[in-house]
């Protein structure tokens, strides 16, 4: 970015994510906005991520935020027990980069809940540019708990 003088590639900074441009662009899709409604708590695939949604989303529906990463939860993994979200519905929102890698796909989730649907996505965009490209889906009912990693004690 900066005037062109770095290419988006190469912008390191496209890791954070644009907290009031995904609010604002989830805002004016109803069917978002209906399933954050109808949903108990929001997760994502990695642990900055479910920061950065957290954030952009709380002001629209105040819902627990958490992550399904059997890699690395990092506070996730002791904020909650495993068992905490069993019998409830969640909406998971991924990034085009972790939608595309086959462990992180949304069908990682498909199994723990009765059903798994796509609401949407969301592009972002930096400079005129589209950087990135959120994926939205909702978990109707979790059917039994998402594994923690073999280090988090807390609710394994």
């Amino acid at each position: 970015m900066f005037g062109g003088l770095v290419k988006i590639k190469d912008d390191s900074s496209l890791e954070l994510i644009h907290i009031e441009q995904l609010r604002r662009l989830f805002q004016q899709r109803p069917a978002m906005v209906k399933a954050l409604k109808e949903s108990d708590f929001i997760f994502t695939n990695r642990f900055h991520l479910s920061g950065h949604v957290g954030m952009a989303l709380h002001p629209l529906g105040a819902k627990p935020v958490t992550c399904f990463d059997a890699r690395d939860m990092r506070g996730f993994a002791f904020w909650s027990a495993s068992k905490d979200w069993v019998g409830k519905s969640g909406l998971y929102l991924t990034t085009k980069a972790y939608q595309n890698i086959e462990e992180d796909s949304a069908s990682t989730y498909i199994p723990y809940f009765r059903r798994f649907t796509k609401i949407g996505e969301i592009p972002l965009v930096r400079g005129g540019v589209e950087v990135d490209r959120i994926f939205v889906y909702q978990g109707k009912t979790m059917l039994k708990s998402f594994p923690r990693p073999k280090k988090a004690t807390r609710g394994a």
